[in-house]
């Protein structure tokens, strides 16, 4: 069964407007679409796998396409999230000659098509993501022998999201998330709550010397977070972040992403 995206949804509640313009169109369970800026906070865990701060995750919702129609089953709806980690890692090893087997996202149907009463649409548990990596040995550059590309050890990574929750309203269309997750590496285990908002904004400043090399240390600047247009050199964002301004957010300084203030 093929999916279709669910941005279909917004032509349909066009339609639903158009005929009945006295009523507010519905809004189906849906994500924004691209990448949100995710902080993760420890419930529970020790060790190298409960040291993780946050990270980009692609988000995207889907509707079944029913098979040999064209069509497709308004009835329910999907959720796939796949973490810029998992992204990178997938680069590199393919750099190297790996290919991770696929898939690497997680997917799970949400409870309902329609938002609760609070404008909450769920998604209780999803698939894991779960990434095997062999061994790659050091990898000699002939041009620079001397700098050997350093190996990879053998690594097994494990995604488990669960309570994913939306808020999906005309104002807010998918676009604030929360959820749990279990991340595993290599038989260590951590507990994480997790908040997340679209899009994922970078804030960090940059200092550049007269021949435009980057000098000094990284910086977060929490201008970059403003939702309002500053056209103006230096900044140059005729658009601002395009952040929801009702919503509060900082510059994180560990991901230099602009992140919730606090979980919805």
């Amino acid at each position: 069964m093929r999916l279709r995206e669910t941005g279909m949804a917004v032509a349909i509640g066009a339609l639903a407007f158009g005929a009945a313009a006295c009523e507010q169109a519905s809004i189906d369970c849906r994500t924004a679409r691209g990448s949100f800026a995710a902080t993760y906070t420890l419930k529970e865990g020790a060790g190298p796998c409960s040291e993780l701060k946050g990270d980009r995750i692609g988000m995207q919702s889907y509707y079944p396409e029913l098979e040999g129609t064209g069509k497709v089953d308004l009835s329910w709806s999907t959720l796939a999230i796949r973490t810029a980690s998992i992204g990178r890692l997938d680069d590199e090893v393919k750099r190297r000659g790996v290919t991770l087997s696929e898939p690497l996202y997680s997917l799970g149907e949400f409870a309902s098509m329609t938002p609760d009463s609070s404008g909450q649409c769920s998604v209780p548990s999803l698939s894991p993501t779960d990434v095997s990596v062999p061994a790659i040995p050091p990898e000699e550059d002939p041009l620079d022998p001397e700098n050997p590309e350093p190996g990879v050890p053998a690594t097994g990574i494990t995604y488990t999201w669960s309570d994913v929750r939306l808020v999906v309203t005309p104002t807010v269309p998918g676009t604030r998330m929360t959820a749990e997750l279990t991340y595993t590496e290599n038989g260590c285990a951590a507990k994480y709550s997790v908040a997340a908002v679209w899009p994922a904004v970078r804030c960090e400043k940059l200092t550049v010397d007269e021949s435009g090399k980057v000098v000094g240390m990284r910086q977060p600047e929490e201008k970059l977070c403003d939702s309002e247009p500053d056209p103006e050199p230096p900044y140059n964002r005729p658009t601002g972040s395009r952040i929801n301004p009702d919503f509060k957010v900082h510059c994180d300084p560990d991901l230099f992403l602009c992140v919730l203030d606090a979980e919805p």
